[in-house]
């Protein structure tokens, strides 16, 4: 390939194959002639070309370290080609190297001016980097009539908690466009966090006549708008029925769903807060999914094979191993195991990168953060061959409520990260506490049920300064209730006024959450118009001044059905007495757990009327209260009995396969 005719020749037969779909054959043949002649235009630009498509195939498939190698060749070749500089942009941001993601996409936006997929990419970008109002502010002027920018611009707005704009940006991608599926979904799903399921309804129903929506995802999607706010214990009902009625629908029609963490994007998280036992609509659910969708049905390679002797490994898979409710109830745990008997690995879904996931990162042998990606998430960690993953909290998003369809270690757990059934088939056991749950316990459960020593929730008190934020409070006796809004059931409604009769200087006091606080006070209103002036909701707030809000209390009240959790726990750091009314599920028996383990009878209602009783009353008096707690609060931060729970039961599981 020595004179320019040879090389024209050979030009040719690499165009061919590269219209042939051959794309090595011509990158290679193309990568021969540039040997010869590095000027040779031709072969650079189609070599470009070719290696920029292979290099956005790889950020397709979720091959972010591939597709950035692939995409730098092609920049050597072409240094100012605004494609290859967006995708590589992508790439960067894909493996969390922000900084220099911004910089190239920069490049491309400068020299790719007016392309709108450059300016979806950069604001996706600034997006992963924290930077939604930035975002935005790209967005804005440029949206203009186009859909897609208005899409973009809703997704920014949302991110930056600009909820009404960014309801404004979806109806007018709407309008814009009103064929295309994506922002009615995006509309619906802002309205769904609201609360306002009606009008997400409706927004589903309008969204199936697009050219590009698929009617069995948006009838699921509507069916799982399981109301967070119900007004009335009817509403809850009606919800369940329709989502039972609608899986059956489905299951009759065959239909097919295809990815759909993505597509569906949802679980029934709500079930949970409806105060009913939700297996059967669980294992439905769940049935339905692995007939529906068998792309979810995977096995990892090293599953049924002989396991090599050596330590058990052990692998927690969660979103949520970062600051936040699970990330302190179990890294203490992975961090206390026994590295003599148990080879320890944890997932972070998302790559978090707080202090609290840097710290349980580096507490396990095997640490990997990995983006929203079923395939590579399975493969990543079958890759490590686990015996056993435990699952954190199945339920609380769908990325991992998905991935446990999978079988990816011959013994698979859920903990109670999200104290409620999965129904997959392909998770065994259900890792609760000896007083989380009853003896007769199991048929809540299609895992099965093991009941730890302990509680089975590791918690280390945080480091609480003495001097505390305290939020603006109005006077009197505050009656604090700091859960989420979507665990108040209608039920509790008429505890909470009650305890306000019986206390004329009481205050309830609610922290609010996305607006639900609005529909809430509509509710409570209805029927106890007399009370609500009583009610306040504070502000979000940090977490310090959380803590000023726990210490300024008389009285923490659990909700009906929900009992305190994280909160609870760390209301009993403070000293904060809390009155509680337990039955049969999990999701109520925290703070009863929490008081058997410190050895006092604490403040344990057996009926409504029993639970307005014991909080005016615990109120009246706080300080006795608050006074047992300081001086019984300590074994609930031992953890011997925790970790040594789980220990015993990995190694009996394993034990039991050989």
């Amino acid at each position: 390939m020595t004179t320019p005719a040879e090389r024209l020749m050979a030009f040719k037969s690499a165009l061919a194959e590269a219209e042939a779909g051959r794309t090595q054959q011509a990158l290679d043949s193309l990568s021969r002639i540039l040997s010869q002649d590095p000027d040779h235009r031709p072969a650079r630009s189609l070599r470009t070309k070719l290696l920029g498509e292979v290099g956005r195939s790889h950020l397709d498939a979720g091959e972010a370290a591939r597709a950035e190698e692939v995409l730098r060749e092609a920049l050597r070749l072409t240094p100012d080609d605004p494609e290859i500089l967006g995708n590589l942009a992508l790439a960067l941001a894909r493996q969390d190297r922000g900084e220099e993601a911004l910089a190239f996409s920069t490049r491309a936006l400068l020299l790719g001016t007016g392309r709108d997929d450059l300016a979806r990419n950069h604001a996706d970008i600034l997006l992963r980097g924290g930077k939604p109002e930035e975002a935005a502010a790209l967005l804005r002027p440029m949206a203009g009539g186009n859909a897609t920018l208005l899409l973009a611009l809703g997704d920014a707005l949302g991110a930056a908690r600009s909820l009404e704009e960014a309801k404004d940006a979806y109806r007018a991608a709407i309008a814009a466009d009103p064929t295309l599926c994506a922002p009615f979904e995006a509309l619906a799903e802002l309205l769904r966090i609201e609360g306002d399921v009606t009008q997400a309804a409706q927004v589903y129903d309008r969204a199936r006549a697009t050219r590009d929506g698929n009617a069995a995802v948006l009838r699921l999607k509507k069916a799982l708008l399981l109301p967070p706010i119900p007004q009335d214990t009817a509403e809850i009902d009606r919800a369940r029925t329709t989502l039972g009625e609608t899986i059956d629908a489905l299951s009759a029609e065959n239909v097919l769903l295809p990815h759909p963490d993505k597509t569906v994007g949802r679980t029934a998280f709500h079930l949970a807060y409806h105060g009913l036992d939700d297996r059967p609509l669980q294992e439905k659910l769940a049935r339905f999914y692995r007939s529906a969708s068998p792309e979810l049905t995977w096995t990892a390679p090293h599953v049924g094979k002989r396991r090599a002797p050596g330590r058990i490994r052990v692998v927690f898979v969660s979103r949520y191993l970062k600051h936040h409710t699970i990330g302190k109830l179990y890294g203490p745990l992975i961090a206390r195991l026994d590295r003599t008997r148990f080879e320890v690995g944890v997932v972070q879904i998302g790559r978090p990168t707080d202090p609290m996931a840097q710290r349980i990162a580096a507490s396990a042998e095997h640490a990997l953060g990995v983006d929203d990606d079923l395939p590579r998430l399975r493969e990543a960690i079958a890759a490590l061959a686990p015996d056993i993953v435990v699952y954190p909290d199945i339920g609380m998003e769908p990325t991992t409520y998905f991935l446990a369809f999978s079988r990816l270690a011959p013994v698979q757990c859920v903990g109670c990260g999200h104290p409620d059934t999965t129904g997959i088939d392909t998770v065994d056991y259900f890792l609760s506490g000896q007083d989380l749950d009853r003896e007769d316990g199991q048929e809540l459960y299609s895992e099965k049920l093991i009941r730890l020593k302990g509680l089975s929730l590791c918690f280390e008190p945080p480091d609480i300064p003495d001097l505390l934020p305290r939020p603006e409070l109005p006077d009197g006796r505050l009656y604090v209730c700091p859960q989420s809004l979507f665990k108040l059931h209608p039920d509790f409604d008429a505890v909470l006024a009650d305890i306000l009769r019986r206390d004329p200087l009481g205050r309830v006091l609610l922290i609010a959450q996305n607006r639900l606080e609005e529909r809430l006070l509509a509710r409570i209103g209805v029927a106890h118009p007399d009370v609500l002036s009583r009610l306040h909701v504070l502000p979000r707030m940090s977490e310090e001044s959380f803590f000023g809000l726990i210490k300024a209390a008389h009285v923490l009240l659990d909700p009906l059905y929900f009992s305190g959790g994280n909160s609870t726990l760390e209301a009993f750091a403070l000293g904060a007495p809390v009155v509680t009314l337990p039955r049969r599920h999990l999701r109520e028996r925290v703070t009863l757990a929490c008081y058997r383990k410190m050895g006092i009878e604490g403040w344990v209602a057996e009926t409504p009327e029993g639970y307005v009783e014991m909080a005016v009353k615990v109120a009246k008096n706080g300080g006795e209260a608050r006074a047992a707690i300081l001086a019984a609060r300590e074994p609930l931060f031992a953890l011997e009995d925790e970790v040594r729970g789980y220990e015993t039961f990995f190694e009996n599981v394993m034990n039991s396969l050989s």
